[in-house]
């Protein structure tokens, strides 16, 4: 019998899309599914729309009030039986032959977790704008997760968003890998704890993924204290577990760019750094001071 995938599918307030991603799962090639839907207290009508699919009985649906997408794919981890899963947004779209092709692959190098490319479309007319081959990478060799996070963490073979990867359920299981509650960027630590677990993997440049980018999603929301917030959360997961790890060294260093710029590119306000061990570096206080007093004068 082929390898059970357990395909997890954190809902909330998605009703114009719904179908269109949870049939491309359905439709997959590869049979051999579990589907895990995680209703995260939606208010306009996914959790109706995910109940007609039930009749396939291939398809799980659990709801629960409003905790957050990290909760809800806890919630499918521990309901997950799989050798393999798959994070899935409810929004996007799998190609047909991509898990087929995946665990084909998977199966025959023994591989804890392989990586594929995607593709970004936009249908809805928003002030946004994003790179059409920004999810596209190389075709890698066989190597361990470290090895990999060593050759391309700092490029666009090592992608965060773990919608482009299927791995082994094992890993997750056997190191206590967890997300960061209630937080965007979530998957930041995520990836990265996976592949340092992980002994052998892969990338492959196919596009198998097809991301939307739509109005009000995490992606295309204007920046605020919130993302500040996340990404002080996740440097101080990477400066707990890594600041001794030379990839995990270059992680932080980038993540203290970005934090600084956050702040001061978005005038946020200075005391969203009050409940963590971080300052803005001088050079950004000084580079982004000029364009943070204009806007206050606004």
């Amino acid at each position: 019998m082929p390898p059970l995938v357990s395909v997890l599918i954190p809902i909330y307030n998605v009703a114009p899309y719904l179908r269109e991603a949870v049939e491309s799962i359905l439709k997959q090639s590869y049979q051999h599914l579990e589907i895990i839907m995680i209703n995260d207290g939606s208010t306009d009508g996914s959790f109706e729309i995910a109940k007609e699919f039930q009749l396939d009985n291939r398809v799980q649906l659990y709801t629960q009030e409003n905790k957050g997408k990290s909760a809800a794919l806890h919630k499918g981890f521990e309901i997950a039986t799989g050798k393999y899963f798959y994070l899935f947004d409810s929004d996007d779209i799998l190609e047909k032959n991509a898990i087929e092709d995946c665990i084909r692959m998977m199966e025959q190098d023994d591989l804890d977790i392989l990586g594929f490319s995607s593709e970004s479309f936009c249908d809805e007319d928003i002030d946004f704008k994003f790179k059409v081959d920004r999810y596209q990478r190389e075709d890698t060799p066989l190597l361990s997760g470290k090895e990999f996070i060593e050759k391309y963490l700092l490029t666009k073979t090592y992608m965060v968003s773990v919608c482009h990867y299927i791995a082994k359920k094992s890993i997750v299981d056997e190191n206590g890998i967890k997300f960061i509650d209630r937080i965007p960027h979530q998957d930041e630590t995520f990836t990265f704890d996976l592949f340092f677990h992980a002994k052998n993997v892969r990338a492959i440049k196919d596009k198998y993924y097809k991301r939307r980018y739509r109005a009000d999603s995490i992606m295309t929301k204007k920046k605020s204290t919130v993302n500040a917030v996340a990404l002080l959360k996740v440097n101080a997961h990477f400066e707990k577990n890594y600041a001794n790890y030379g990839p995990g060294k270059q992680y932080i260093k980038k993540l203290h760019r970005r934090i600084s710029q956050l702040i001061m590119k978005h005038n946020l306000p200075y005391s969203v750094m009050d409940d963590f061990d971080f300052s803005i570096p001088l050079k950004y206080r000084i580079k982004y001071l000029p364009k943070r007093f204009k806007t206050k004068l606004r």
